[in-house]
């Protein structure tokens, strides 16, 4: 039996429809993947909530007697977010931290561009400082 020519050409607009539809789908779900990041505690945030959060997180931070001090409602933040906090001198040393991860450094070496030199391998940080690292791409 013949089919008619309506009934397959509804069947190839369903076809495309239906592939228009996924492949838009697709992009919403990778765009959104895209523009978010998972916390520790496995919920989805907006990519720029480190750098609002940071912002925000520098109202809890106080000094007394030239000290540094974390309120405790900075600390309850940083538990429920499950965040180290280390505050560094000029010279890279810490001077206070609060959940500090056994794998993060006490001291940190800052150096300027001058400072750096390069060799086959990359560009490796002056001698004088502590933390080595082998080779980093810097992004104008």
């Amino acid at each position: 039996m013949k089919s008619s020519g309506y009934r397959s050409i509804f069947h190839i607009y369903l076809i495309f429809f239906l592939s228009l539809f996924g492949a838009l789908t697709a992009a919403v779900i990778l765009s959104f993947l895209l523009f978010s990041l998972q916390k520790p505690d496995g919920s989805l945030v907006r990519s720029d909530w480190p750098r609002k959060f940071t912002e925000q997180f520098g109202e809890q931070i106080v000094f007394t007697d030239g000290k540094p001090l974390l309120l405790q409602s900075g600390m309850e933040l940083l538990q429920e977010e499950g965040i180290g906090f280390q505050i560094l001198d000029a010279s890279g040393r810490e001077i206070y931290s609060f959940q500090r991860p056994e794998y993060a450094p006490g001291v940190y070496c800052f150096f300027s561009q001058k400072d750096r030199r390069r060799t086959d391998r990359g560009f490796v940080l002056p001698p004088h400082c502590p933390v080595i690292i082998a080779a980093f791409s810097i992004f104008p």
